[in-house]
């Protein structure tokens, strides 16, 4: 008697199971064929200017360069900029990024120097998940003005 309540509870679940896994697949089949139908309807247009819209290194190199002169100049919208391309995912940017508020902690004016030291502070993730450029331009903006 025990087996065979056994034997009938494996069958539901076997069964159990292979219906679940059909209606995975046919839920995997609808999913891929909508997928499918939406980048082919989109392809040219909507994934090129995605594509297009995603600024390359080199002109976010252009960029830090940019905000780096105005800022020397004393803009201090342009000097804050370049705090937030010390997160860039591209190594080329931060390095660039990383010069240019060395360079501005350094020598330019006090109100840049200000505006960097402030949005460091605000935008600081802490110690811990500090990246190390973030940590450098700190470092020489505590030089600069002694804080």
């Amino acid at each position: 008697c025990v087996g065979l309540k056994m034997q009938e509870g494996a069958t539901d679940l076997l069964e159990m199971k292979e219906r679940l896994q059909q209606e995975l697949e046919g839920q995997m089949k609808a999913v891929l064929q909508w997928t499918e139908g939406r980048c082919t309807e989109h392809s040219t247009s909507a994934l090129e200017t995605v594509v297009m819209d995603v600024p390359d290194a080199d002109a976010k190199l252009a960029k830090c360069q940019a905000f780096a002169e105005e800022a020397m100049g004393g803009v201090l919208h342009s000097a804050r900029s370049i705090t937030e391309l010390l997160v860039d995912c591209s190594p080329e940017v931060r390095c660039a990024a990383l010069e240019a508020l060395v360079c501005i902690a350094k020598f330019g004016p006090l109100s840049a120097v200000s505006a960097v030291g402030m949005a460091l502070r605000l935008s600081d993730p802490g110690l811990r998940w500090r990246g190390h450029e973030q940590s450098l331009v700190m470092a020489a903006l505590a030089e600069r003005v002694g804080a």
